[in-house]
């Protein structure tokens, strides 16, 4: 398994991981195609999250799990919040394509993303999931997630989870 940024020779790759979520609501949201004109052009604004500078920028990069050729899921890791991802959001939204759910790859890539989320200094990450969303809250408390105020909104809930992720000090 390893987890990258997409390259333009992963177009086919990415369709067919797209058609598996079917009717599901694409998680990331970031990998939704529709919020894009093309392929091309996802790939282009995904790499600008990592540089781009302006008021409303979320320094953030986009990570896909790839397993003999396939895209098993992806990893969205923002080393900022605003407003609104301290509500929801967090530093960390993941998803697993449908196909391959259950299989440990949700928290392989939350384990990653607190990796890079370290190497970032961000010691203190924010996860939050859906109230009804048992396996998103499972691979959470799996991570050291421990459990914060719920944010309601639009007659729902979302659940807020801190991780706190610095490195062991040294005992010598």
């Amino acid at each position: 398994m390893i987890l990258r940024e997409l390259t333009i020779l992963d177009e086919d790759r990415f369709r067919k991981y797209i058609k598996d979520w079917s009717d599901e609501k694409i998680v990331p949201s970031n990998n939704t195609p529709s919020r894009y004109e093309s392929f091309e052009e996802m790939i282009t604004i995904l790499a600008l999250d990592k540089t781009t500078k302006d008021a409303h920028w979320i320094p953030a990069m986009t990570l896909f799990l790839f397993h003999d050729d396939e895209i098993l899921g992806s990893v969205n890791i923002r080393f900022k919040l605003n407003t609104h991802l301290e509500k929801i959001g967090g530093h960390i939204g993941y998803g697993v394509n449908p196909s391959y759910r259950g299989n440990g790859y949700g928290n392989f890539m939350v384990r990653e993303a607190l990796k890079y989320l370290n190497s970032h200094n961000v010691f203190e990450v924010l996860l939050t999931c859906d109230e009804d969303n048992y396996a998103s809250k499972k691979i959470i408390l799996n991570a050291g997630g421990v459990e914060s105020k719920d944010y309601g909104h639009d007659g729902k809930v979302t659940k807020r989870f801190f991780i706190n992720n610095e490195r062991p000090k040294d005992r010598f």
